[in-house]
């Protein structure tokens, strides 16, 4: 399995995060993230707006292959990332849920809905997406106290060992019912879908 990292943002501990055998990109300050982490990046990538001078001269020190952009450009700086690594079977893009520019995370987030190879991860989040040849899905409860879900198309759901479960429930893009669900204790959580495809966010707890 081909697998990508972006990193994009400082609410990740990298420390914490499996990169062997992972192409990794840094993206604005993520390079500088990864670089404090000591994670070796394949390249970094960026129009830098968000950098100093200094910091940015420090990147090209310690990346081998920086590529600058534009920043008169059609699309962000992820999407540029996204698209060098989009034929790769495992794609996790690294923090970038939270800050002040909540466009940008919208922005990722379409990446996500548009390919299901896609995963969106910071300290306390994951964001996927499954349909139903990922079925059953099985989540424990061990890493992560709420599980949400979303519908990207209109999807038949069943949710088993949930403490709401759902049973062939008509899941709509506009509907929230699967909100803030959680594993039951001890148990594994199956998420079976007969229709349609939704989006699963899994927090670790309210901060």
């Amino acid at each position: 399995m081909k697998k990508a990292a972006i990193i994009i943002g400082r609410n990740i501990d990298l420390k914490k995060i499996n990169l062997s055998d992972t192409y990794v990109i840094g993206v604005e300050r993520g390079c500088l993230n990864a670089i404090k982490a000591h994670v070796q990046l394949n390249v970094a990538v960026g129009d830098f707006d968000s950098v100093t001078k200094r910091e940015l001269k420090y990147i090209y020190s310690k990346v081998e292959e920086v590529v600058k952009l534009n920043p008169i450009k059609d699309n962000t700086d992820t999407s540029y990332a996204y698209n060098l690594v989009k034929h790769y079977d495992k794609i996790s893009i690294l923090g970038g849920i939270q800050g002040k520019r909540i466009e940008h995370f919208l922005a990722i987030l379409n990446i996500l809905k548009e390919d299901k190879k896609v995963e969106i991860i910071d300290k306390y989040s994951c964001i996927n997406s499954i349909e139903l040849n990922d079925c059953p899905y099985k989540i424990d409860d061990s890493d992560y106290k709420f599980i949400s879900i979303f519908a990207l198309e209109d999807a038949i759901v069943t949710l088993k060992n949930f403490k709401y479960p759902l049973n062939d429930y008509h899941l709509t893009t506009t509907d929230s019912l699967g909100i803030s669900n959680e594993v039951l204790p001890n148990k594994e959580g199956i998420i079976s879908l007969s229709h349609g495809r939704i989006m699963i966010i899994k927090s670790r707890g309210d901060y």
